[in-house]
């Protein structure tokens, strides 16, 4: 049997990214099984062209000077943000061009490009998938999205090969209408659809996170449904809580780990409700803690400057270790629900794996989140915004469980864990691989 299996996915080690996460683990895990697993990824700086990394042939390409300008805004426009933010001071001459810059991009290039900021990645990742898959004799071919030019790339080698087996695992949605669309939907609309339809008719396999983006897709392709299926989140067992992050005093420390943006994860309600609970009994004693990526949202802190190194610590993005520790070493969890109802965070079957209790900051009525939760014995949902008549029962009910939360037995959590493992998600993956094998 050949047991070769080909991965594209723009995020891969040692970038700090949900995508990169998952599919690390499940490449290592097929690796550790006897599996000959290949990566092709974007290059980033610092990084080797090509390496075996944890028993995986890692290849990364692209990475042209219009990729590293963009990147290098990106990344000095957060610095300079967060900087704004937390010490509030003037900001130099080449701080205003960095954010002109990052307005200038948003502007021009943000609203052309086609389907996504990594489109001119397609171009050498399709050059080497095509030279990997002739040398190698490999059969069995994934992409991930998103982003979604990773897809592009499948169907193309599917187009060329049509003896691969390809599995289209789609981890981010790019295109429906209400989420946040990875282009200018004014004018790619048309396109856009028309060329996700043929990544369902060519992909032998789609993978979804969720049951209802399973079933968003089948209303929208009827006739490629039973390729369909639901694979969920990861969870990552792989790294020992270690010492504790904070000091050991009589602070509460909330906890949340992962990327914020305005139109999916905002920090809005989270940030309002924080500042109700600190008028509490208790209030003296909370510590709010941001680990990850805020992107394109930190002006939402900047009405609570007062509250930064006092109550709220921003914390950037951090090393995957040093996210586990944060949230082994919190004394609550915190989890912010997806701005609309398809797509699940990926943290919150890692929280639940801690055993620590957990507050779901949820804005809509059907959060996956909460959904995801409801059998979960230590948490507790707060739907925002919280209504004026209701606000002080809900902040008393919140304070309490913070003040006293459930306890959490290990076979209960082990059981909710279980669609999430390493071998039922990788096991998973296999099927649909296997299966679409013996049908050609």
């Amino acid at each position: 049997m050949n047991n070769k299996i080909l991965i594209i996915c723009h995020d891969y080690l040692p970038m700090v990214t949900p995508n990169s996460f998952r599919w690390s683990s499940i490449a290592e895990h097929w690796a550790r099984q006897a599996y000959e697993i290949y990566v092709i990824c974007a290059w980033q700086p610092d990084t080797e062209r090509e390496e075996t990394l944890n028993g995986i042939r890692v290849f990364r390409v692209g990475g042209g000077m219009s990729q590293r300008i963009r990147r290098g805004i990106m990344e000095k426009h957060r610095t300079i943000v967060l900087d704004q933010i937390q010490k509030s001071s003037r900001m130099a001459v080449k701080q205003k061009l960095i954010l002109w810059a990052k307005q200038l991009h948003d502007i021009t290039w943000k609203k052309l490009y086609w389907p996504d900021f990594a489109c001119l990645w397609y171009f050498p990742a399709f050059k080497k998938a095509d030279e990997f898959i002739r040398q190698h004799n490999i059969e069995k071919l994934i992409t991930v999205s998103f982003p979604f030019t990773g897809h592009l790339v499948g169907y193309s080698m599917k187009k060329k090969r049509s003896e691969i087996t390809w599995l289209a695992d789609v981890i981010d949605p790019s295109f429906f209408p209400d989420l946040f669309l990875t282009n200018n939907d004014v004018l790619y609309h048309r396109l856009n659809k028309a060329v996700e339809r043929k990544i369902f008719q060519q992909a032998d396999a789609v993978s979804v996170l969720t049951g209802i983006i399973r079933k968003r897709y089948a209303d929208l392709y009827p006739e490629y449904s039973g390729k369909i299926h639901v694979n969920p989140n990861l969870l990552h067992y792989e790294i020992a809580a270690g010492k504790s992050l904070f000091p050991q005093n009589n602070k509460i420390r909330l906890v949340f780990v992962g990327t914020l943006n305005k139109t999916v994860r905002s920090p809005e309600h989270l940030l309002r409700v924080f500042e109700m609970l600190l008028h509490t009994k208790t209030g003296k004693r909370l510590e709010l803690h941001l680990f990850g990526t805020v992107d394109y949202c930190m002006e939402q802190f900047a009405s609570y400057q007062e509250l930064m190194g006092q109550h709220i610590f921003l914390h950037g993005a951090v090393s995957r270790n040093k996210a586990v520790q944060a949230m082994h070493s919190a004394n609550i969890l915190v989890n912010i629900g997806n701005m609309n109802p398809y797509q699940e965070p990926s943290k919150v079957a890692e929280y639940a794996s801690t055993g620590k209790p957990i507050v779901n900051i949820a804005t809509i009525a059907n959060d996956s989140s909460a959904l995801a939760l409801e059998k979960y014995p230590a948490a507790i949902n707060i739907f925002c915004p919280v209504p004026n008549e209701k606000r002080t029962e809900q902040i008393n009910k919140l304070n309490e469980f913070i003040e006293n939360p459930p306890c959490v037995e290990k076979e209960s959590v082990k059981k909710w864990l279980t669609p999430y493992t390493i071998d039922s998600v990788t096991g998973a993956y296999l099927s649909m691989l296997n299966q679409n094998i013996g049908q050609q």
